[in-house]
């Protein structure tokens, strides 16, 4: 019932997501992914939204490649960090 009820919101709000995306950083952006539960591909989905994967030069490609590995470091880090305070207990 929850992921319906995020999915609802999501869709309803899709528009308002691209506006206040565009304002955030790239590890803002990574952080909301991660915290909501979101993937690689989430990430990319809103970071990239405006971008065209079909047509992207070497660079545009290298750069899409470091940011999406940059996130799975990231999502890593998050999860051990979750992972060591549920170990403590807190």
């Amino acid at each position: 019932m929850v992921k319906e009820c995020k999915r609802r919101f999501l869709e309803k709000n899709k528009n308002k997501d691209k506006i206040i995306t565009r304002g955030l950083t790239v590890d803002e952006v990574m952080m909301n992914v991660i915290e909501t539960g979101g993937t690689g591909h989430d990430f990319v989905d809103r970071f990239f939204r405006d971008y065209n994967i079909d047509d992207e030069t070497d660079d545009e490609f290298t750069y899409r490649r470091e940011m999406e590995d940059l996130f799975r470091e990231k999502k890593r880090e998050y999860k051990l960090m979750n992972d060591e305070l549920q170990f403590v207990g807190l």
